[in-house]
């Protein structure tokens, strides 16, 4: 078994290769992921992920070992061919897993889970017996408001308890449905563990103020539903277990048995490794022409935003048609930090009727890596507007 785990001389010069070369044509982009995207709350978990890929495959290497390649022009196939990228098809599909939602989709998703948050969360308020009224994700207890913001969403704790699940799934070897109800009770737990975690900081607020929303136990908190939601994914993991149809012991052993005899049959990775390994392969002298060209012109060609030429906003005129304003609002700072925009222009104008109408109009000059428009669809409802209409 120990001359089906070691690896060809050749296949590391062309891992080593490939690694350099697609290191060399992503670098800006893993930079901004790891200096950007990772440092965000949400996203933080996304440093183990590369380690426990590493480690999901050398979990498989003697399966891999014992599997033929059937090197194909198609892709992934390239040199291991499909059997093999099956073996490994999880791990491969574990990386995804930490990279960063869309920003349009990020932030559609915790409006959706802080408004869910903040009407269970007042639920639960009202059973325990405290007088509690929400307006949007504003809950007003009378003697105090809370917002629930978006590290309140439970989109933090509900990603990384959804990873998590995978892991726990890909282990849990069962019928497919027991698995699937596995990773999808993950979502609703979090949801209403986050819920109570809204409902225990008011009740706790009235007692002890303010320290109690902002300081250790809003932090702490957060760790407290991973205390609660492991331990129930992994009771809810051995009630499956009991359920019917149970997981049959023979074939789990025949599976095992069939890759031991895989292992010893005369097709071993090694004769296929002599034969398709060289360096001279045409799939991988192709593989690594693109793969250099794509590297050089990467660094030799400007692929920088042109962007146009613009007016200032604050050159917006005061006056138009019927319609007039006084001046030019400005907001806070924090506001225009959290909005991330480049310009905007606010302004209350009226007409001789006495009508008013708020206009306000953000500019933004990127939308790329990660940057994307904060739009009053994705905030307003959470301070309790609805809109009547909307349109272009």
């Amino acid at each position: 078994m120990k001359e089906l785990t070691q690896i060809n001389p050749v296949s590391w010069i062309k891992f080593t290769i490939y690694g350099l070369l697609l290191l060399g044509i992503y670098y800006s982009a893993f930079t901004w992921l790891i200096t950007h995207d990772w440092e965000k709350e949400a996203y933080s978990y996304c440093w183990l992920i590369p380690p426990l890929v590493f480690f999901l495959i050398w979990l498989k290497r003697d399966e891999l070992a014992s599997t033929p390649s059937e090197p194909s022009w198609a892709g992934l196939l390239l040199h291991m061919g499909w059997q093999k990228i099956k073996a490994i098809g999880f791990a491969l599909f574990f990386i995804l897993t930490m990279f960063p939602m869309p920003n349009f989709i990020n932030t559609r998703i915790m409006l959706k889970l802080r408004l869910i948050s903040s009407k269970l969360g007042v639920s639960m308020l009202q059973a325990y017996g405290l007088p509690a009224a929400r307006q949007g994700n504003i809950i007003d207890l009378g003697f105090t408001k809370l917002q629930v913001v978006d590290a309140c969403s439970g989109l933090h704790s509900l990603i990384s308890l959804i990873v998590l699940s995978l892991l726990l799934v890909y282990f849990f070897k069962d019928h497919i449905w027991k698995r699937a109800v596995l990773l999808f009770s993950s979502v609703p737990l979090a949801i209403v563990t986050n819920s109570f975690r809204i409902a225990m900081t008011a009740i706790l607020y009235k007692y002890f103020g303010a320290e109690v929303a902002e300081g250790f136990f809003h932090k702490f908190s957060g760790m407290l539903i991973f205390a609660i939601c492991i331990p129930v994914l992994l009771i809810e993991m051995k009630i499956l277990e009991k359920l019917p149809p149970l997981q049959s012991k023979t074939t789990s052993e025949s599976k095992e048995t069939d890759t031991m005899t895989l292992g010893k049959s005369p097709i071993s990775s090694k004769n296929m490794v002599s034969k398709h390994g060289l360096l001279l392969q045409p799939m991988f002298v192709v593989a690594i022409i693109l793969l250099g060209t794509t590297f050089a012109i990467s660094y030799t060609i400007d692929f920088r935003e042109k962007i146009p030429s613009k007016k200032n906003l604050n050159q917006f005129p005061l006056k138009i048609g019927d319609w007039t304003a006084s001046r030019h609002q400005t907001m806070a700072q924090k506001f225009i930090d959290a909005l991330d925009l480049s310009e905007y222009v606010i302004s209350n104008y009226k007409n001789l009727d006495g009508k008013k109408v708020n206009f306000y109009v953000a500019y933004y000059e990127s939308q790329r890596k990660g940057e994307s428009i904060h739009s009053p669809a994705t905030c307003l409802p959470g301070s309790g507007w609805s809109f009547n209409q909307s349109g272009t």
